[in-house]
C-alpha cells in the first residue's frame, strides 16, 4: 500500500516537462499507432510551438511497420493525449503492466 501511495505521487496529471518521461493515449484513425503509443513509454525531449500538436515526444522502441508514422522515433502530441508524465519511467512502466492485468 505504501508503494502504490508512493507511486502516484511520482506521477503528475498535468503539463510535463522537457525530460519527463510520458505516457500517451493517441487520438488516431490507426489502430496500430494508438496500441504502440498506449503500451510504450516515451520521452519529452522538445517543444513545437508552430504546431498544434506541440509536444514532441521521443519513441526508442518504435517497430519498423511503423517507421513511416514516427519521423526520426518522434510523434508529436497534444496535451490532451498525455495520461501520465513522470520523471521516473519506472512508474509509468507499473501502470502499463497494471493494465495488462486489469489490476
Amino acid at each position: 500500500m505504501i508503494a502504490d501511495f508512493k507511486l502516484f505521487k511520482s506521477i503528475n496529471e498535468g503539463e510535463p516537462e522537457i525530460g519527463d518521461w510520458v505516457l500517451c493515449g493517441e487520438e488516431s484513425s490507426d489502430d496500430e499507432i494508438s496500441i504502440f503509443v498506449l503500451n510504450n513509454v516515451g520521452q519529452y525531449i522538445k517543444n513545437d510551438n508552430n504546431s498544434y500538436y506541440p509536444y514532441v515526444i521521443y519513441y526508442y522502441n518504435v517497430p519498423k511497420n511503423l517507421y513511416d508514422f514516427f519521423r526520426n522515433n518522434e510523434r508529436n502530441m497534444k496535451l490532451s493525449e498525455i495520461q501520465y508524465c513522470s520523471k521516473n519511467k519506472e512508474y509509468l512502466e507499473q501502470i502499463i503492466k497494471t493494465r495488462k492485468f486489469n489490476l
